[in-house]
């Protein structure tokens, strides 16, 4: 069964909206910025080259996908 292109941008538009609705709620948002502060501070307590650079790739793979969900969020916007 093929699913018709606008039931698909139709789709894609009520998961971006459900996005923004999530990313919306405090909670949501106190959890993203504990996690943040939680790498950071591991971060920096790291005691060798290796437990930094681990740190550093988490934060750097964390911040992308946070701004992952913040982009499919703004798509909800621009097709509203």
């Amino acid at each position: 069964m093929t699913i018709p292109l606008t039931s698909l941008g139709e789709s894609a538009v009520y998961e971006a909206k459900e996005v923004q609705l999530l990313l919306s709620k405090e909670l949501v948002k106190l959890a993203l910025d504990a996690t943040e502060k939680r790498i950071v501070t591991e971060w920096k307590k790291a005691s060798t080259i290796e437990e930094r650079e681990f740190a550093r790739a988490k934060l750097a793979a964390f911040e992308t996908w946070v701004l992952e969900l913040k982009t499919l969020s703004e798509r909800g916007s621009r097709s509203s």
